[in-house]
């Protein structure tokens, strides 16, 4: 859900990740006040995508050269943030006031 179930308002993009990278905040209509917060299966998705350039560049060690595992995680990095906003779209809420 990408909008208010009460008013259909969206929320922004800049909304939703800034709502999610600062601990799952609650998310607020601006238009008729409805607050939203983060289900089960947000948490867990956005676990999975924030462990993955952490993880890939250890695993990549293993097989190269320092150079090519420093290039590989700053291009991991780039893949992360790119896959997140992406990953935006698919989030789910639930009303609670």
């Amino acid at each position: 859900m990408k909008k208010c179930a009460n008013c259909n308002t969206k929320f922004s993009k800049r909304k939703l990740i800034r709502s999610a990278w600062l601990g799952y905040e609650k998310i607020e209509c601006i238009n008729c006040g409805a607050i939203y917060e983060h289900t089960l299966f947000n948490r867990i998705l956005l676990s999975i995508v924030s462990i993955t350039p952490i993880l890939l560049p250890l695993i990549v060690t293993k097989y190269f050269d320092l150079q090519y595992s420093l290039l590989i995680f700053l291009l991991s990095v780039i893949a992360f943030v790119l896959f997140a906003i992406f990953i935006m779209g698919y989030l789910r809420f639930k009303k609670i006031k």
